[in-house]
């Protein structure tokens, strides 16, 4: 947490995010984060949050993972970031570049593994220099482009890849959109769509998180 240090959104001397549990220490916050989020993650292989593979459904799945924990969950962040030496998208642009990366990515070809993963990797890699949220846009843009992936008659795994592995591909993808092509071509898990795979997810997401507005 200490990338936060000298921002207005944490607590004095600490680094540490302002947060709805009052936590004022890193590894306490982290740990409460993976204990809080990591059940949810679960529940939306079953329930996904419903919505239409745009900006209004990445922000839902974002309030669904961290409404427990942080006051921004399922808005845009209002400040620019770094990380290193990197530093992701403006936050005044943040609204149109997401609409028009998430309005690209629905004519994405899907003709077979090889194809698809050249086209996830552009669009995370993309999704990941905009870096919409001030916390959690990993675990919001992983299970996005799972749903995504769905969506197209894929399935993502994402426990095929190890954290070490998936972070490297992940800071070299904002200089370079290749960079996760071998880890889509390692976490979707078909050479080629399947359609009964759409169907099943469309057929969950109707049955999906509808309490607290998340549905349609």
């Amino acid at each position: 947490m200490a990338k936060y240090t000298g921002a207005k959104d944490v607590y004095p001397d600490t680094g540490v995010l302002v947060n709805k549990l009052g936590i004022t220490q890193a590894d306490d916050l982290d740990f409460m984060e993976k204990e809080i989020v990591a059940p949810k993650l679960l529940k939306l292989q079953l329930y996904p949050v419903r919505g239409l593979f745009d900006d209004k459904h990445l922000k839902k799945i974002h309030r669904y993972l961290f409404e427990d924990l942080y006051g921004f969950a399922g808005t845009y962040r209002t400040v620019d970031i770094a990380k290193g030496n990197t530093r992701f998208a403006n936050a005044y642009f943040i609204a149109d570049n997401v609409k028009e990366l998430t309005k690209a990515m629905k004519q994405m070809n899907a003709t077979n593994r090889d194809i698809f993963s050249k086209e996830m990797a552009d669009f995370f890699a993309y999704l990941n220099h905009i870096h919409p949220f001030r916390e959690g846009n990993g675990r919001t843009n992983r299970e996005f482009t799972r749903q995504i992936g769905l969506n197209f008659g894929y399935e993502l795994d994402w426990t095929k890849i190890d954290r070490d592995t998936y972070m490297n591909a992940s800071i070299k993808s904002i200089h370079d959109e290749t960079a996760m092509e071998p880890i889509f071509q390692r976490v979707i898990t078909a050479e080629e769509p399947n359609l009964q795979i759409k169907t099943k997810h469309t057929n969950r997401m109707k049955q999906g998180i509808k309490n607290k507005g998340y549905g349609l």
